[in-house]
């Protein structure tokens, strides 16, 4: 009975997850921060069960690169891969700094939202998502890897096949995809490359989940109502920074646009139109949009009830 009942909050906090945005999950585990342990401890269980865990993986390519390298995890859990790679300095994010013996565990993890990580600008060689792209506005956290990283710096994507393939595009995108072929996931990257990155590798050899390698090449695409680039917005190929107005705007989220719509079927109650939304263009005093920013939606990844 006990294990059922620990089943049961573990899946109740991993749907929350899925279906709220970041900086909600924040507060939640703020308010409750025995809900970082409850939940990570029905994850270690889940991952007992893999025939491959893929952090190992990540942990093998992190040793292979230079020590003079650094680099950000986020959604970092348990801060396995800072523990891991302990001759290069990894900076590890996640919505809860473990205390206590979770403490000694993780090493040192910042409490933080993903699309909000306390890194300057160009300030990392890689950042690492691996089965973190949990939240409904995980487009954000995708902008603030491409800030913190250097130019020709990478960003590492590991996630479950499931959740995208055959996943349309964020708003009215066609469902579909033949089993296996990908579909969303080619839609995921796409969105991705308009951020400002170049796909150099994608696997989806591992029957559970698919791996791309993005490396940054510019900064993000950001087009006005005619489809003509937004001043200051560069092609994607040339290099450049973040400006600290730009940075504020990804800080902010889904604040700007135009507020929030009604449920969606599987997506959860939180999901507004935020700044990615092609329903939630910045509208001026004319109400004509003023520019549309990449976005994808993947499924949740939701346990079975037992």
């Amino acid at each position: 009975m006990k294990a059922r009942l620990e089943g049961a909050r573990f899946r109740d906090i991993n749907e929350m997850l899925y279906t709220s945005r970041g900086d909600h999950a924040l507060t939640t585990f703020k308010n409750e921060p025995a809900l970082f342990e409850a939940y990570h401890k029905g994850f270690r269980e889940q991952v007992q069960k893999w025939p491959r865990n893929p952090l190992d993986d990540i942990i093998a390519w992190v040793r292979r690169q230079p020590r003079t390298h650094t680099f950000a995890d986020f959604g970092c859990g348990e801060a396995r891969l800072a523990a891991s790679c302990p001759h290069h300095t990894v900076h590890s994010f996640d919505l809860v700094a473990p205390g206590g013996e979770e403490a000694g565990r993780a090493g040192t993890v910042i409490a933080c939202d993903m699309a909000n990580v306390p890194l300057p600008s160009e300030s990392v060689h890689g950042v690492i998502f691996c089965l973190s792209l949990m939240a409904t506005n995980m487009m954000d956290s995708l902008r603030e890897a491409v800030r913190v990283c250097v130019e020709g710096g990478v960003v590492k994507v590991v996630e479950v096949r499931s959740r995208f393939e055959g996943q349309g595009e964020a708003e009215g995108g066609k469902e579909g995809g033949k089993e296996g072929g990908g579909g969303g996931i080619e839609k995921f990257v796409a969105a991705c490359q308009a951020l400002g990155l170049a796909c150099k590798r994608l696997d989806r050899t591992n029957k559970m989940f698919f791996l791309v390698d993005f490396v940054k090449v510019g900064k993000e695409k950001e087009t006005g109502v005619k489809g003509q680039k937004r001043k200051g917005a560069t092609s994607g190929s040339a290099p450049g920074n973040v400006t600290e107005k730009g940075k504020e705007k990804i800080g902010r989220g889904g604040k700007r646009g135009g507020g929030g719509q009604g449920q969606r079927s599987g997506q959860g109650s939180d999901m507004k139109a935020g700044p990615g939304s092609p329903r939630a263009g910045g509208r001026g005093k004319g109400g004509k949009e003023d520019g549309k920013r990449p976005d994808f939606r993947a499924k949740p990844c939701l346990y079975k009830r037992r």
